[in-house]
C-alpha cells in the first residue's frame, strides 16, 4: 500500500518560478499538458488539488456538470501552475471563453485544415435554403450531407454565423 498523499508531499513537487507560477514537477498528461497526481485514490489534475488544499474548493473531484461554477481555471494560462493566487473558479463556459479570448484555443470552424466549410459558405448555404433551394441540391453544391444543410438552415450548426440571420 502506498503512503497517503499529504499537502506537504504535494507541494514538494512544485517549483516556484520567477513569473510567480508554481509549476508542477511531477507527472503530466501528455496530450493536454496538465499536471497529474494521485489524490484520494484517483488521478487528479494538480491545479484542482492545489485549489482543494488551499481551501478554494471543498471537493477535489471534478465538477459533475459543465454549468457548475467550481471548475478551477488559470489566470496565468500555465497548465502546470498550482499557485492558488493564479487560480479562480468558473464554469466550463467561462474556461472556453477565456481560452478563445487569450488565443489558447482557436475556433475550428473554417480554420481547420479538414473543414469543408467557411463562414462565407455557411452564409451561402443558409441563404440558398431560405430561398427555397432543395437541401439535396445545396448539399451537392457544397459537398456536405443533407443533414448538415438542415442543421445550418435551422441554426443548430455554425451558430456563431447563423445567429446573424436568426436575430
Amino acid at each position: 500500500m502506498s503512503a497517503p498523499h499529504t499537502p506537504e508531499s504535494f507541494w514538494a513537487n512544485v517549483k516556484k518560478q520567477p513569473s510567480g507560477c508554481w509549476e508542477w514537477q511531477g507527472c503530466t498528461n501528455v496530450p493536454n499538458g496538465y499536471g497529474l497526481v494521485r489524490w484520494d485514490r484517483k488521478q487528479r489534475v494538480t491545479h484542482r488539488v492545489a485549489a482543494f488544499i488551499s481551501g478554494m474548493i471543498v471537493d477535489v473531484k471534478a465538477p459533475p456538470n459543465k454549468q457548475d461554477k467550481t471548475h478551477v481555471l488559470h489566470t496565468c494560462d500555465n497548465k502546470l501552475c498550482c499557485n492558488p493566487d493564479h487560480l479562480y473558479l468558473g464554469s466550463y463556459s467561462d474556461n472556453l471563453r477565456h481560452a478563445y479570448k487569450t488565443g489558447l484555443k482557436k475556433p475550428a470552424c473554417g480554420e481547420h485544415a479538414n473543414s469543408k466549410l467557411t463562414a462565407l459558405k455557411v452564409r451561402q448555404i443558409f441563404t440558398k435554403r431560405r430561398q427555397g433551394q432543395p437541401r439535396a441540391s445545396v448539399a451537392n453544391q457544397f459537398g456536405i450531407s443533407k443533414a448538415m444543410v438542415d442543421k445550418i438552415a435551422q441554426g443548430n450548426a455554425w451558430k456563431h454565423i447563423t445567429k446573424e440571420f436568426l436575430a
